[in-house]
């Protein structure tokens, strides 16, 4: 995660800086480090909190810490902390009740300086991103910039500007899942070629006698599985793999016309 430390200059005057750090523990980590990280990323001394709480969780099958805390100028933020390596897969940040309660005394922007600004604020380049929202609207009679995008390795950012202030007060990161997903896949003991072939063997065909769909790793229920589907002649395969035990747990066969 590339976030950075924004300025508080010019237009970003009601722009909020929070520092990001890569911190990611060797060994497991505990409640207690997880809400240190959480803290650190944040720039949130314990001595100006008005409240914290972390829980275990579940996530994508995997072990997760949620660190909830509010901060005695009313800023609240919520983070995912995974529990393997203490790697920040989410973070939901929510100054709205600051913001309408204080001090609304910035400069005005327009949508193309809050694009600059998110980008600033994630670390991110134009050409690293693709935008899925870039929009200004109204919440409570206020003018707001809503910004939102992808980064190439599938990070997603969301931000909400004031128009008149420049006041940043929502933002939410978002890890890819795609990349939990394959790490999930790489530590199961069934690969995607295998399931593929437990797919075929069902059916009793070969490799050669169909055309592949799409194939991925997902999660039910806490179990890591791969969907997927094949065509052979005027019939569509769908099936799912456990990928732990490298059997086919579900199958639906259909013709192509139906």
């Amino acid at each position: 995660m590339k976030r950075k430390n924004a300025v508080v200059t010019g237009f970003a005057a009601g722009l909020l800086a929070v520092a990001v750090s890569a911190t990611a523990f060797a060994a497991q980590a505990t409640a207690d480090s997880a809400q240190s990280t959480a803290l650190k990323d944040a720039g949130v001394k314990e001595e100006n909190l008005a409240f914290v709480k972390t829980e275990i969780d579940y996530d994508d099958g995997q072990q997760i810490y949620e660190v909830s805390f509010l901060t005695n100028d009313f800023i609240e933020y919520d983070y995912d902390i995974k529990a393997a390596d203490g790697s920040i897969i989410k973070i939901d940040y929510d100054a709205e009740t600051k913001f309408y309660n204080g001090d609304n005394s910035g400069k005005a922007i327009t949508l193309d300086q809050a694009k600059e600004s998110a980008l600033a604020h994630a670390g991110q380049k134009a050409d690293q991103v693709t935008f899925t929202k870039t929009r200004t609207d109204y919440d409570d009679g206020r003018q707001i910039h809503e910004v939102e995008f992808v980064t190439d390795a599938g990070e997603k950012y969301d931000y909400e500007y004031d128009a008149k202030t420049g006041y940043l007060f929502k933002w939410d990161f978002e890890a890819a899942k795609s990349a939990q997903r394959a790490e999930g896949a790489q530590n199961a003991g069934t690969s995607q070629e295998d399931a593929k072939a437990a797919a075929l063997k069902k059916a009793g065909l070969k490799d050669s006698q169909v055309t592949w769909g799409n194939v991925h790793a997902d999660y039910d229920d806490g179990r890591l599985q791969y969907e997927g589907k094949f065509f052979h002649n005027s019939l569509e395969y769908e099936f799912e793999v456990d990928a732990g035990t490298g059997n086919v747990t579900d199958w639906d066969v259909e013709s192509i016309y139906d």
